[in-house]
């Protein structure tokens, strides 16, 4: 029952998703004109594919912070 390490605990681990994420999806937004490659040669297909993986990029890092949140927050079967 220590608060102040719980606090720092969890910003720790807001810190590291949120980095990790930001890190993937960086990557993908460097790689979005090969990703579509991995499935098909399709033109079209392709451009569509770099479109749509910008903004799933953009909400990859807010995806690691709410999981992390998510599970910070779970009381559990007993509470707190």
């Amino acid at each position: 029952s220590n608060p102040s390490a719980a606090r720092r605990a969890v910003a720790i681990a807001v810190s590291l998703a949120f980095g990790a994420q930001c890190v993937q999806a960086s990557a993908l937004l460097l790689l979005r004109g090969h990703v579509g490659r991995l499935w098909t040669a399709d033109e079209e297909v392709l451009a569509s594919v770099k479109l749509v993986l910008v903004p799933t990029a953009l909400s990859m890092a807010g995806d690691g912070v709410c999981a992390v949140l998510g599970g910070a927050t779970d009381l559990g079967p007993h509470g707190w």
